[in-house]
């Protein structure tokens, strides 16, 4: 199957996962970097885990889409 990395991510469905953001992004918030960016790098590797997802494997999105915050979180700082 081929990654659909042009498809179209609506508000809704990364509102979804605030909380799960929210909750990675607050583990990192003793590294000396501002909160509210921790929160919206997690926005950037959530929406990189949308794109590249796929559903024929069997891993729960949330798992997936776990690493790329955490990744995206931990490469900055």
């Amino acid at each position: 199957m081929a990654i659909d990395t042009n498809r179209e991510i609506t508000d809704n469905e990364i509102l979804k996962y605030k909380p799960l953001i929210e909750v990675i992004a607050n583990k990192f918030k003793n590294s000396g970097e501002q909160l509210e960016d921790l929160k919206q790098l997690g926005y950037i590797g959530l929406i990189n885990a949308m794109n590249l997802y796929n559903q024929q494997r069997e891993v729960k999105f949330e798992t997936y889409a776990s690493w790329f915050i955490s990744g995206e979180i931990r490469h900055y700082i």
